[in-house]
């Protein structure tokens, strides 16, 4: 079964309704339920797993037979895909296109042969909650973004997403950061950040990533990169949550490269009287992809 629908049709609630009746219904057999999500972000929305660290199947591979190959030969894995009774994706069509090889047009699951010979149902939601006011902007804001998600912006769409526009105001202070840009591909970001590294004269350091595990083709679904080129001055944003304050996320501004023994923490007051920090050291940390029962199939230390 497949259900989708617009924005605050009910959507998650509804999915965690089926999420709990499928774990009432196999309590006595556990690994009978898999509660999985495309993304790292939607995983944790529904206290899952991804997709491709659940069925260790690697987000850049194509290879049907590259994949059964690998499974077979991990005992956990195989467990996984043998004790599942049902498989629960959370996915979002509407968020981002499709990812294929260079050389094939990109195709969406639902146009493809499998998907037309496996679900049996498939149901959109249509009923939109919480707009008991008609002339509410929150309406108004769902109505457009639900024009935007299909591709067909409605002319009063266009005209309250540019109604939301204005000039941003930048500290004039060295350390402050650049706006945050948004880019639907990972490509995009890549080229993004290069262009602006591109802009530093300072010298180049680069750190390259430790990576371990049985499946390392599964770290490409990670957010940190195998390797890291930065610059003095460049723009950073940590992607795992260290402490209570420096949390995934948090943007700032490269001061400088050090040796642990070499650094210094520097704080400041803020206008209240409280001690604030300013500078902190960055080092490397795990980040690990777990399959099922918390096995570790894969694991990189990187910044």
């Amino acid at each position: 079964m497949f259900f989708t629908g617009a924005a605050r049709t009910g959507k998650s609630l509804l999915l965690q309704a089926v999420i709990r009746a499928l774990h009432q219904k196999y309590f006595k057999q556990p690994g009978s339920v898999a509660i999985t999500a495309s993304t790292g972000m939607a995983m944790s929305s529904i206290r899952g797993l991804t997709l491709h660290s659940w069925g260790a199947i690697s987000p850049t591979s194509f290879d049907v037979n590259y994949h059964l190959k690998h499974i077979r030969h991990s005992k956990p894995v195989l467990q996984c895909w043998q004790m599942a009774k049902v498989l629960v994706i959370n996915e979002d069509f509407f968020q981002l296109p499709p990812v294929s090889k260079k050389d094939k047009e990109p195709q969406f699951a639902f146009e493809t042969w499998a998907w037309k010979h496996t679900l049996d149902h498939c149901i959109n939601l249509v009923e939109v909650f919480r707009q008991k006011d008609p002339g509410n902007l929150n309406v108004a804001f769902i109505q457009a973004l639900n024009s935007l998600c299909i591709g067909q912006p409605s002319t009063e769409a266009i005209t309250l997403f540019n109604s939301l526009s204005r000039p941003l105001l930048l500290s004039s202070d060295s350390l402050s950061v650049m706006p945050t840009e948004l880019f639907p591909l990972r490509k995009n970001v890549a080229e993004a950040n290069l262009t602006h590294l591109m802009d530093l004269k300072s010298q180049i350091f680069k750190y390259v990533a430790t990576d371990s595990g049985s499946h390392k083709l599964l770290l490409d679904s990670l957010l940190v990169e195998q390797s890291i080129t930065l610059r003095l001055d460049a723009q950073v944003m940590l992607i795992k949550n260290v402490n209570e304050s420096l949390v995934n996320g948090l943007v700032g501004t490269v001061i400088g490269f050090y040796h642990c023994w070499e650094f210094q923490y520097g704080s400041a007051a803020t206008e209240d009287g409280v001690l604030r920090t300013e500078a902190i050291l960055v080092k490397r940390e795990e980040f690990r992809i777990n399959g099922s029962e918390s096995v570790v199939l894969a694991k990189r230390a990187q910044l």
